[in-house]
């Protein structure tokens, strides 16, 4: 996926969290006064949430990758709103078992598309998922992957 700019991004883009589960899809990207990027609302099964341009993490012609994940974004926080949307929770650092999970499918499916050539390289991989502390340590079991 070709990365792109939230000038030419569309409504209807799939969106995923930081470790590439579906999260839902833009409704909106949102400018400030002068022009510049402000977020997008992303309609999500538990309705539309806003999330800060600092949590857009990558925009492709393919898809929206955020630096949050997908529970983070459909747990609002508490009652702050950007123009009547309620904005997504983010800044967790903890490692939850479905993140654990997430990253661990990834790696499944890297595997299985070739991305990872060896089952010494998977094994090692699903080792640092199942034992990181961090969501930074956690994403270190993908880096050098093409995940979305």
């Amino acid at each position: 996926m070709s990365p792109t700019s939230f000038l030419t991004l569309e409504r209807g883009t799939p969106v995923v969290d930081r470790f590439g589960r579906p999260v839902g899809e833009v409704g909106r990207c949102l400018l400030l006064g002068d022009g510049g990027f402000d977020g997008l609302v992303v309609r999500t099964e538990a309705g539309d949430r806003f999330v800060d341009a600092p949590e857009v993490r990558r925009i492709s012609d393919g898809a929206v990758t955020l630096g949050s994940t997908v529970d983070e974004v459909l747990e609002p926080a508490g009652d702050r709103r950007v123009g009547g949307v309620p904005a997504a929770r983010y800044g967790r650092t903890h490692v939850t078992e479905n993140d654990r999970d997430a990253v661990v499918e990834a790696l499944k499916r890297a595997y299985i598309e070739d991305e990872l050539v060896t089952t010494d390289d998977l094994a090692e991989r699903v080792g640092i998922a199942h034992t990181a502390e961090s969501l930074e340590q956690l994403e270190r079991a993908l880096s050098g992957l093409d995940h979305p």
